[in-house]
């Protein structure tokens, strides 16, 4: 009796224990894209980097940036990151599909060593996104390396970009965990 207890006791305080891990660091699913999982961190630094990229912009072009405060606006923008980060997921898949990791690391690799210059786009990730040169590459460049890989593909074969993308978003099983937003096959839409 008193065995069962201590285990109970144990498994309590072990699922506690994980519960505030999960949550502290934002690791829980704020969206499902078939199998995959797009974190609360990954959507929050997505977002982070978008309102701070555009906070910039409006400011170079002496646009007031107060209306970056706008609930409408911080809404649109939370829906174009979750769209981002979706459309992310279905050209992973699409390009793994056809091609091992492997191959796919090494092509976005090649890709990006054309047009890495270190300090140049550590300054500019800092400046614009306020990402560090590993974050920008990881959550900007590698995504779009990826989009232009399958993008090429895609044209060699006569195709449309455009189309396969709305094709991939329409077969898509996509369920989003963020009140406020659903999905409706071709995108993210606000609620």
């Amino acid at each position: 009796m008193k065995n069962k207890k201590t285990t109970i006791i144990i498994a309590l305080i072990l699922t506690i224990g994980i519960g505030a891990y999960i949550i502290i660091s934002h690791s829980y699913p704020v969206v499902l894209v078939g199998s995959q999982l797009i974190s609360a961190g990954d959507f929050r630094e997505h977002y982070s980097g978008a309102y701070k990229y555009y906070r910039n912009i409006l400011e170079l072009y002496a646009k007031d940036a107060a209306v970056l405060n706008a609930d409408e606006t911080k809404k649109e923008i939370e829906r174009a990151v979750l769209d981002g980060l979706i459309e992310d997921v279905l050209i992973d898949e699409e390009l793994r599909k056809t091609m091992s990791a492997a191959d796919l690391n090494r092509i976005v690799e090649e890709r990006i060593s054309k047009i890495e210059n270190g300090e140049k786009i550590s300054k500019e990730a800092s400046v614009l996104y306020g990402f560090s040169a590993d974050d920008f590459k990881k959550r900007v460049v590698i995504p779009q390396a990826k989009s232009d890989i399958l993008g090429n593909r895609i044209f060699l074969e006569n195709g449309n970009f455009e189309e396969k993308l709305k094709e991939l978003k329409r077969n898509a099983k996509v369920v989003i965990l963020i009140p406020g937003f659903s999905w409706i096959g071709e995108g993210v839409a606000i609620k």
